[in-house]
């Protein structure tokens, strides 16, 4: 800030020119504190006061079906529970033409308590927590059966991995299994289906896997198996013969040859 200078022992008023006020008036608006960025200027009667704006970093939203482990009871005797994210199952295009927004949309119906608190499973190891889907033979999520949540036997939903009969699908969202670490035994959660929401329109894909092996130099066919994929998730190797899951949709095919050893 840069001000006039006043002379000692000299009267104020013959120093007091309009030019040297108005200097004082200019300097003193340039150093006015102003509302800026980061910086938020409070004026009232009473005075005027400067706070600093706190940066707000955003914070990141967990992903659909996300599940989480709580673990109660003693160090010698624990009990499991499991809870997961909010998410939602996303149906087929149930009429031909139809456009994105007439697809049905459905909440899982056990997912939260009646505080809105994501609901707590027990689980041990060796079981799975699915998310159980219900559909008309159009691909339409049934409306009596609304999906839900269960935990069974690994690999045993109600209707198998991916469904015994056409119209009950059971998405793998999470399993407990027995774990060693630093030669303790304990057990961890494998995540499955974790981070999008279920969307009954995703690739179903089945892969055929011919196997070949080399002895002396002879090249000579061992056996076929199927790689298979329903709703864009891979559920498993099935060997040729063996009864794959059912698909609702298009259903995609692709061969590929795999050498297993030379001998």
């Amino acid at each position: 800030m840069k001000l006039p200078k006043f002379e000692s022992f000299q009267p104020v008023e013959t120093q007091l020119a309009a030019s040297r006020m108005n200097q004082i008036c200019t300097e003193i608006a340039a150093n006015e504190v102003k509302q800026g960025f980061g910086i938020r200027v409070t004026r009232n009667p009473g005075g005027t006061t400067v706070a600093l704006k706190s940066r707000r970093d955003p914070v990141p939203q967990p992903p659909p079906f996300f599940p989480y482990l709580q673990i109660n009871g003693t160090a010698a005797s624990p009990t499991y529970q499991v809870s997961v994210e909010r998410g939602t199952v996303i149906g087929l295009v149930t009429s031909p033409g139809a456009s994105p927004e007439n697809r049905d949309y459905w909440e899982i119906s056990n997912m939260i308590d009646a505080d809105g608190i994501p609901a707590l499973f027990d689980i041990t190891v060796g079981q799975a927590l699915y998310c159980v889907v219900s559909m008309t033979a159009t691909g339409a999520i049934a409306s009596a059966a609304p999906p839900f949540l269960g935990v069974y036997a690994e690999g045993a939903p109600p209707s198998g991995t991916y469904g015994s009969q056409d119209t009950v699908y059971s998405f793998k969202l999470c399993t407990l299994e027995s774990a060693t670490v630093g030669g303790f035994e304990t057990v961890q959660l494998m995540r499955y289906w974790a981070g999008n929401n279920i969307d009954l329109c995703g690739r179903n894909l089945d892969l055929k896997v011919q196997i070949l092996t080399i002895c002396v130099g002879v090249l000579s066919h061992s056996s076929y198996h199927y790689l298979v994929y329903r709703f864009g998730d891979y559920i498993g190797n099935f060997a040729d013969g063996a009864t794959r899951p059912p698909h609702i949709g298009t259903l995609d095919t692709d061969n590929v040859t795999y050498i297993s050893g030379i001998t």
